[in-house]
């Protein structure tokens, strides 16, 4: 159970350090998202209302999602080696 935990953290860490140095997972899921209207202007101007525009802010809170649930295991399995 412990190897899960650190499992979920590390990979976590891996693609978020790797999301934020090259910008390629929220990219490819911004295309598979939207496909040829990614980042296409609105109005004149690439902003919020642009299909794609945040998905950076998506894939982080993804990851963050699967983080989280690592840190968990790995407070209760070092909780129940205490008991």
């Amino acid at each position: 159970m412990r190897k899960t935990g650190i499992f979920l953290i590390g990979c976590s860490f891996i693609l978020w350090l790797f999301e934020r140095t090259t910008q390629y997972i929220s990219t490819a899921v911004g295309a598979l998202y939207c496909g040829k209207s990614c980042l296409q202007p609105v109005n004149g101007i690439v902003d919020d209302a642009s299909c794609g525009f945040n998905m950076d802010i998506y894939v982080i809170l993804f990851l963050l999602l699967c983080m989280l649930p690592g840190f968990a295991t790995l407070i209760a399995v070092r909780k129940k080696g205490h008991a």
